[in-house]
Formats: structure tokens, sequence, C-alpha cells
């Protein structure tokens, strides 16, 4: 009988060991946090993250302002990107030290290309320092060093197959929030469309205490043609949260490809408090995987791709690709004001470059 017990109590206890190995917190039972403390699991107490690569001489300051968090202190940062970095510094674990074999080559890397993390609190406290190097083996995790430590390790997020080091980017251009405009209908005092190869189609449409005017080029006669107000409301809604593919800063040669594209068209935005936003949209080029690539050409926008334009933004800082179908919405022509709403009425005669033609 004392045997049975005694065989009992041994079962128990190994099984409670096979338990505690299987589903315990690894990282905080085996290794020193010193050593391999790589994960915060109270993302909300984080206030900056600090991203400097040795090979890369752009730096990535990401801080929590009462407003969102801000990108360099100047730009609004990108949701999803800034969420997978947060989520990635949540989950993270050592899975194991890298192997004695492979370490001085690690180190070495980590010197050379590693991304330097800095995580500080709410308050402005460092409470992380490590470094970030690449791939250990396909599928296997990512070699990481805390600061000061000379141990680096194998890092993964539980039930995922691949390399962090993406997460931890250094390119400012991955960071950015693609915001191109984001207005109310009453946050809008005026829009001015330009189309600088069919100035005919031009426009600039106010509004003011609820009144709305559009007014044509010159050379435009609509004799007394009462204003849509119906659709000049309308148009004024099209402006929420209208956004970018992604920022072309710095592709090689950038600035001659846009040289050589003709303008689709020219956007001012004026809000309410004087404040102007002024987008230009040039055709971006067919390429082989464009739609149209070697069909024929019928039409003048044929010669272009049809998915993207691109986007000049930002006091022309900034390059960026947008969608057809996103822009094409906003392109309006300027004599569509002055229709009425019956689809059965005639619009002017309009060119293949969409140019009206006065009879």
């Amino acid at each position: 009988m004392i045997k049975t017990l005694i065989y009992l109590t041994l079962f128990a206890l190994l099984g409670f060991g096979v338990w505690f190995f299987l589903f315990s917190d690894k990282s905080d039972r085996t290794y020193n946090a010193a050593d391999a403390g790589f994960g915060v699991r109270d993302t909300a107490s984080i206030g900056k993250i600090f991203l400097a690569a040795n090979n890369d001489p752009n730096t990535i300051l990401l801080e929590r302002k009462p407003e969102g968090w801000l990108l360099n202190g100047k730009y609004p940062v990108l949701k999803s990107t800034l969420d997978q970095l947060l989520n990635t510094i949540r989950l993270q674990e050592p899975l194991f030290p890298v192997p004695d074999n492979q370490r001085n080559s690690v180190i070495k890397g980590l010197a050379g290309a590693g991304i330097k993390t800095e995580i500080y609190d709410v308050d402005g406290r460092k409470i992380r320092t490590f470094y970030v190097g690449g791939e250990m083996g396909k599928f296997a995790g990512t070699a990481m060093l805390m600061d000061g430590s000379e141990i680096p390790y194998v890092v993964q997020i539980p039930g995922f197959e691949g390399y962090l080091t993406t997460r931890y980017s250094t390119n400012l251009n991955n960071w950015r929030d693609r915001l191109v405009f984001d207005y109310t209908p009453d946050q809008i005092a005026e829009i001015k469309v330009e189309y600088p190869l069919e100035p005919l189609n031009s426009f600039d449409l106010k509004q003011q205490n609820g009144n709305f005017t559009v007014t044509l080029d010159s050379a435009m006669d609509f004799g007394q043609k009462p204003l849509n107000v119906s659709r000049a409301k309308t148009f004024l809604g099209l402006f929420k949260k209208i956004y970018n593919e992604g920022y072309v800063n710095g592709f090689n040669h950038l600035n001659e490809s846009l040289k050589q594209m003709p303008p689709r068209g020219y956007i001012t935005i004026t809000d309410t408090k004087g404040q102007k936003n002024i987008v230009k949209v040039y055709y971006f080029p067919i390429d082989e995987r464009s739609k149209n690539f070697g069909k024929e050409v019928r039409e003048f926008s044929d010669n272009f791709n049809p998915d993207r334009y691109y986007a000049v933004m930002n006091g022309d800082k900034d390059t960026t690709t947008v969608q057809v179908p996103t822009f094409s919405r906003i392109f309006r022509l300027g004599y569509e004001f002055f229709m009425a709403d019956d689809t059965t009425a005639k619009a002017p005669q309009v060119t293949t470059h969409g140019i009206i033609l006065k009879k």
C-alpha cells in the first residue's frame, strides 16, 4: 500500500512537471530577463519607440500623443503598421539562445546591420533596448540581442512562421499615414479642380453659409442654366477618408518618370480655416502588369496604367500612388453641375480627351 502511494505521488509530480514544461511561460522560467526580456506584455504602457539601423541613415521615432501616434515629430502614423509592431512586441518570446557555433557571426551581423530598438514608457523612462537581426533558418525565428548582453537569442511569436525583422522597419514610407483627403462637407469652403489638358472642364466650387457657386472656364457658356445644388452637395461628400496606396519617395528615376507623364488633374481644397491642400495627379506609366498592356489604343487614357495614378502632395514634397477608381469619382467635369438629374437630358458634346466642343 505504501509503495502504491509513493508511485502515485511520483506519477502526479511527473505529470505536473510535464504540464509546467509545456504550458508555463518559458521565457520567464528559463531565461534571465536581462538576456532575453524582449517582450512587453502591457503595450498600453508604451509611450515611445525608437528604431535605428547601422546601415540606414534614417531613424524612426514613434510617439504616443493625445491626438494619436506621431512619426518623427510631424507625421501621423499608419495605424496598421503600428498595431503590427505593438502586437509583435507584446507576443514575441525567446525560443533558445543562438548556438555557440553561430554566436560570433550573429553578433557581428547585429553590430553591422541590426536594428536598435528602444522602448520607453508613457513617463519617458526607457524600459527595453535590444537589437533585431535577420532570419535564423527557414521559419525558425529572428536573431535578437538585449543591450548589454553577450547572448543573442532566437525570438519568435508562438504559432507564427516567418521572421520579425520587417516589422521593425526604418523605412519612413512604411510608417506614414496614407490619408490624402479627410474632410466632411461642412469643413470645406472651396474645391478647385483644374485640368491642364482640358481647361474647359475645370471648375471652382465654393460654399458659404449653405450657398453654393460653381465657376467654369470663361469660354464656357451655359446661358441662364441653374446650378444643380444636389450635385454640388454630393460632390462635397466625396472627400472623407481618401487614401493613397503608398509613398514612392526616393525611387530610382522617379522625377524623370513624372516629367514624362501628362497631368490628369490638380485638386485644391481650402477648408473653413483657410488651410489649403493641393494634390497634383498625373497619369501612371503602363507596364507588363497593366490590363491594357499590348492592347489597341482607342482612347487617350489607353496609353497609361488603368489602375493607378501618381499623386504629388504636401507641398510637392511627397509622391504617392493612388487608385484610379477612387479618383475617377472626384474628377468630375464642370458642366455636370449645370445638368439636370434627368438621365434623358442631353450632355454637351465631348471629345476623347473630355474637352467640351462649343457649337
